[in-house]
C-alpha cells in the first residue's frame, strides 16, 4: 500500500518543487546505492498534481476561457469524484489512468499509467488537495505551504509570460478577480488542516527535513504495519528546527 502526502498551498508556492525535490532525492540514493553494490530496497515515488483532475470543458467554457473569465481555482473547476475515485484505487493498490491536461490547450495531452503495487510514495500537489475531507482521510501525511502574495504573484507572472505566452495584463485581470480571492475562499482556510506547514521563502531547507522523515519511515522493517504518522511526528517534535523553515506541526488526533 502506497503511502500517500498530500501537498496544498496557494498557486505558485512552490508545491512541485517540494514533490520535485523529494523524488530526485530517493532517486539520488538509489542511485548511489547501485554504484556501492548496496543491498537496499528501492524506493518508486510517483508525483500526482490535482491539475490532471479539471472537468472537462463544454464550448461555453472555453469561451469563458478565450475571454479570461473563467476561474480555474474554484473548487467547480475540478473533478473531486474522480480525484476520490482515483486517490482510493492508488490506496487500495489498484492501477490507475491519469490524464494530464495541456494547460495551454485545456485538453489531455498524454495518459500514463501508475501501477500502485510498484509504488511506495505518492506526492500529490494541488490548490486544494486539503479540501474536500473524503480527500484528506486518504492522505497519511497532509502538508500546507505558505507563500506571501507578492512572491506568488511574481511567479506567477514569469510562468505565465514563459510557458504560457500571457501578457502580463492577462495574468493581472486574472490574479485579481479569480486567483487571489479563491486562494483567500477556499484555498488558504485548509492550512488548519495541515500537519506540517512549510514556509516557502525558505523550501530548500524545509525540504531536507521532509524528505528526512519520509526516508525513515520507508526504510522502516514492517512500515505497513506501524503508524508511520506517528513516527514521523515524534522525529518532527524531538528535531524540530528554531529556523522559520518549518511555521507549525500539529500533533495527530
Amino acid at each position: 500500500m502506497p503511502f500517500i502526502v498530500g501537498v496544498g498551498g496557494g498557486p505558485c508556492s512552490r508545491k512541485m518543487f517540494l514533490c520535485e525535490s523529494i523524488k530526485k532525492r530517493f532517486e539520488q540514493i538509489q542511485c548511489e546505492n547501485n554504484s556501492a553494490s548496496q543491498d537496499v530496497q528501492l524506493k518508486k515515488v510517483v508525483i500526482l498534481s490535482q491539475e490532471c483532475f479539471y472537468k472537462k470543458l463544454d464550448q461555453h467554457q472555453m469561451e469563458l476561457i478565450k475571454n479570461n473569465e473563467f476561474n480555474f481555482d474554484h473548487p467547480e473547476a475540478f473533478d473531486t469524484e474522480l480525484f476520490l475515485k482515483t486517490l482510493t484505487s492508488i490506496k487500495n493498490n489498484e492501477n490507475v489512468i491519469i490524464n494530464e491536461i495541456n494547460l495551454k490547450t485545456h485538453l489531455t495531452s498524454n495518459q500514463y499509467e501508475i501501477v500502485s503495487s510498484e509504488v511506495d510514495l505518492v506526492l500529490v500537489e494541488g490548490i486544494l488537495v486539503l479540501k474536500h475531507e473524503c480527500i484528506r482521510d486518504l492522505l497519511d501525511l497532509k502538508i500546507f505551504i505558505l507563500s506571501d502574495s507578492e512572491t506568488s504573484l511574481c511567479t506567477r507572472v514569469l510562468r505565465d509570460n514563459q510557458d504560457m505566452k500571457r501578457s502580463l495584463e492577462t495574468t493581472l485581470n486574472y490574479y485579481h478577480k479569480f486567483a487571489k480571492p479563491s486562494y483567500e475562499d477556499f484555498c488558504l482556510p485548509t492550512k488548519k488542516y495541515a500537519d506540517v506547514m512549510l514556509n516557502a521563502h525558505n523550501i530548500d531547507v524545509a525540504t531536507d527535513v521532509v524528505f528526512e522523515h519520509l526516508f525513515d519511515a520507508l526504510h522502516k522493517e514492517d512500515h505497513l504495519d506501524t503508524n508511520i504518522q506517528q513516527l514521523i511526528q515524534k522525529k518532527i517534535y524531538r528535531n524540530k528546527p528554531t529556523s522559520n523553515n518549518v511555521t507549525r506541526v500539529m500533533p495527530y488526533n
